[in-house]
């Protein structure tokens, strides 16, 4: 035995307390939620297929309903938003060319989100979605 009973006791509780402490600082999720609520644009089918949702209580909640109502099995999540951000980016749009170059961004208001999103994806790009805490252009939820 390398330490005696006595050692070996604290030593034991030293290293539970570093444990516990470690694993509440890296149990906490990358994004927490806020007291708003999460909006999320899915883009699948090669990029034919896209879907908008928000007033999620949760940002997975927000993007996997975002996934599941594109519809397709490479829909994936582009853009999530917080309504209660405090940088004021509680809005989001994406937009597409018409050849099928998307471009997604986050806005104050629904119309500068999607001004953005149309500068992102490039000339001629229109807004498909947008919304902050409502869905403001898109199918509805």
């Amino acid at each position: 035995m390398l330490f005696s009973k006595s050692t070996r006791g604290s030593k034991l509780l030293t290293t539970a307390v570093l444990a516990i402490g470690l694993s509440a600082l890296f149990a906490a999720p990358a994004q927490a939620d806020s007291g708003g609520t999460w909006g999320a644009i899915s883009i699948g089918n090669h990029g034919r297929a896209y879907a908008i949702v928000t007033g999620y209580p949760s940002q997975q909640e927000a993007d996997d309903a975002a996934n599941s109502k594109c519809g397709f099995t490479d829909c994936d999540w582009k853009l999530d938003w917080d309504s209660d951000r405090s940088d004021n980016l509680r809005c989001g749009a994406a937009a597409v060319t018409s050849d099928g170059h998307w471009g997604w961004a986050q806005g104050s208001t629904s119309d500068e989100a999607e001004q953005d999103a149309e500068n992102d994806a490039g000339p001629g790009a229109g807004a498909q979605v947008s919304g902050c805490d409502t869905i403001t252009r898109g199918p509805q939820n």
